[in-house]
């Protein structure tokens, strides 16, 4: 099953930033682990567990399989970084 991880900002809409798909879980994580931290200042060391988010009810930083992602953000406009 392919994977996504993507940053979501409430803010702004409906947009979608740094959505990039992964050939399984295994190399969400990864990715997950290495930019999760890019869009918070003072972001912590996690333990990464996907399905998961990391942030606030406002803007996160997300992975999740592309089946949820189609099911809730599906119709989200995707913006390249």
């Amino acid at each position: 099953m392919r994977w996504v991880t993507f940053y979501h900002d409430v803010m702004h809409g409906k947009v979608v930033v740094d959505y990039k798909e992964h050939k399984d879980k295994a190399a969400a994580t990864k990715y997950f682990q290495q930019n999760y931290a890019k869009y918070f200042q003072l972001a912590q060391k996690i333990k990464c567990e996907l399905p998961m988010c990391y942030g606030f009810a406002f803007r996160a930083y997300y992975g999740c399989s592309i089946r949820t992602f189609k099911s809730k953000w599906g119709e989200y406009e995707i913006i390249e970084e």
